[in-house]
């Protein structure tokens, strides 16, 4: 019986010679990759390792040197290796090269990358599409970065230096982001690179070692009743500007998450004696809420023949931001804090805070309590009732 001659494998660096040392100007790394040679006939397969010149040795085991990471990559080098040979064993005389994956994984069958990780966890993830939107905005700013691709990326250093890059960002209206929504981003990065530690990829979390600070909130925003007088009766000439106005008093006035907003149909509403009464699922929660559509909500739909002139919500905060201006409100209006101005409305009006955790699909009053923020002129006149009271 002919003996069987084993795949020769070999790690091989920067094989297109494209890489350069790491202080040049417009630095480039190269890649290394397993060859694996059988029966006259070679591939060349990935290994998720990019290093500079002067960063690897091709000697066994120390294959990358002068990074802080290079045992890292090393042990990750090392893993490549065993499960391509487990694959070849696995196969013993029937093995050919056409059995080895173009993308070589994990022995538990995850992406050789961590953006791939991330990506497939957040398609696969049990959670709601605006969480799930949320989640892939974030890998889009990871991505963006250019400090995160491999799983031997995620260091404190790239860490700090993902820091940085969201700190330079500016939103749509050319703010820098806050500190509360930079701390928002990490947090639902670190998910994943949890995720990753906790199935081996990585060998140690770089957050342990990173302090992302939560920032200080400003508060939840909100339109005061000057404010919401000025947004119903400010005279508007551009007709579709008028159509978002008509959608802002009917959030303001009803306190619907965008999302529930998108699929409201007045179809559903029950008449129960002069009222119409509203009782659905929240979109994010799976939550039941109910309300009443209180007269300005009612005018609203008979406007537009009970059916709201829905945009997506990125057209609809842009709107909502040139009504600031037009009606010269105290506040930039988004989408969010109509559903604040309808909660802080409410209670400054004697509504009781259960009620207004029902109408808000709030499944605990300590939720709805963030909105409690009474108006001055509240305290004012509580005080000077119980003032009265004193003998």
């Amino acid at each position: 019986m002919k003996k069987q001659v084993l795949p020769q494998l070999r790690l091989v660096y920067n094989r297109k010679k494209t890489a350069t040392k790491k202080g040049v100007k417009n630095p480039k790394l190269g890649t290394v990759q397993l060859s694996v040679t059988y029966e006259s006939k070679r591939v060349f397969l990935p290994t998720g390792v990019r290093v500079y010149l002067g960063e690897w040795s091709g000697v066994a085991p120390s294959y990358v040197v002068n990074r802080i990471d290079a045992a890292q990559m090393n042990e990750h080098l090392r893993q490549v290796i065993d499960n391509t040979m487990s694959v070849i064993t696995a196969a013993g005389e029937n093995f050919n090269l056409s059995m080895l994956s173009d993308a070589p994984k994990h022995d538990d069958g995850l992406p050789a990358t961590f953006l791939d990780f991330m990506r497939e966890r957040i398609a696969t993830k049990t959670m709601q599409e605006t969480s799930r939107k949320q989640h892939m905005a974030t890998l889009h700013h990871l991505q963006a970065s250019g400090r995160v691709v491999y799983f031997h990326d995620l260091t404190r250093a790239n860490i700090m230096r993902f820091d940085d890059y969201l700190h330079s960002l500016r939103n749509r209206y050319g703010e820098p982001y806050r500190q509360p929504s930079i701390h928002g981003i990490h947090k639902r990065v670190r998910i994943y690179v949890r995720e990753a530690y906790m199935r081996g990829l990585i060998s140690t979390d770089p957050y342990s070692q990173v302090k992302i600070p939560c920032g200080k909130s400003e508060g939840r925003k909100y339109l005061s009743d000057e404010d919401i007088e000025r947004l119903r009766h400010t005279p508007i000439a551009d007709a579709m500007l008028a159509k978002m106005r008509d959608v802002a008093v009917f959030q303001a006035f009803t306190g619907l998450a965008y999302s529930d907003l998108a699929k409201f149909d007045f179809r559903k509403a029950q008449l129960r004696g002069e009222h119409y009464y509203v009782e659905d699922v929240r979109q994010k929660t799976g939550e039941r809420f109910q309300f009443l559509l209180l007269s300005p909500a009612l005018d609203v739909l008979k406007r537009h023949d009970y059916t709201l002139p829905i945009v997506h919500l990125n057209t609809y905060n842009e709107y909502l931001h040139q009504l600031s201006k037009e009606c010269k409100l105290s506040i930039d209006l988004t989408s969010h804090r109509l559903r604040h101005t309808f909660a802080t409305y409410a209670l400054n009006h004697n509504v009781p805070i259960e009620v207004v955790a029902r109408i808000l699909g709030h499944t605990k009053i300590a939720t709805t309590q963030i909105y409690a923020k009474l108006l001055s002129s509240s305290v004012e006149d509580a005080m000077s009732k119980l003032d009265a009271t004193i003998v």
